[in-house]
């Protein structure tokens, strides 16, 4: 395997490719749910959805067919590091929106923590009377719900960088906006 070669694979897995816009795999699947994200025409999103499995399997490939590249390069090149096949991370339209979308899942995600946090007691208090109602517990209430307030900030700003829609009602079991 020369050098190459396992770049020339590692290049196909992870780096975006030709085409309008040149997204690599992740991009190309962070920018499909986006789309459905935005969309209300459920053909189009059972579509995307299809498309969205093709494009795992052939990233699963790509990346299989990579690293293996990568591996049995550095195993004949004991003095370099298989890492120097790899390209730089990917900054492809696709992948900021992929980073926004983690960003929004990790402060919907703290939200919900914060949030059972102030509705469900602690096990060794009483179960009926949780840390919201508990007098005694009022500075740590305060604190939670300014946590979880920041979480809500933080997933607003990811969804309004995303440009998608933010349907409150259903984050915590209400009526969902796309049905």
């Amino acid at each position: 395997m020369t050098f190459e070669e396992a770049q020339r694979l590692c290049n196909i897995a992870f780096s975006p490719q030709s085409g309008e816009p040149q997204l690599c795999f992740r991009g190309r699947i962070a920018r499909a749910r986006h789309i459905i994200a935005i969309t209300r025409d459920a053909d189009k999103r059972n579509n995307l959805e299809l498309g969205i499995e093709m494009l795992r399997k052939m990233q699963g490939e790509a990346a299989r067919a990579a690293t293996s590249a990568a591996s049995l390069w550095a195993s004949t090149n004991l003095d370099r590091d298989s890492n120097e096949v790899y390209p730089p991370t990917c900054q492809c339209e696709g992948c900021q929106i992929a980073e926004l979308q983690t960003q929004a899942a990790d402060a919907l995600a703290k939200a919900g923590q914060h949030f059972h946090n102030l509705i469900v007691p602690p096990t060794d208090t009483n179960p009926i009377q949780p840390l919201l109602l508990d007098p005694k517990q009022e500075a740590k209430s305060l604190e939670e719900t300014k946590a979880w307030i920041a979480a809500l900030r933080e997933y607003e700003a990811a969804k309004n960088a995303l440009g998608e829609h933010i349907d409150w009602a259903s984050i915590y079991g209400g009526k969902k906006y796309i049905e």
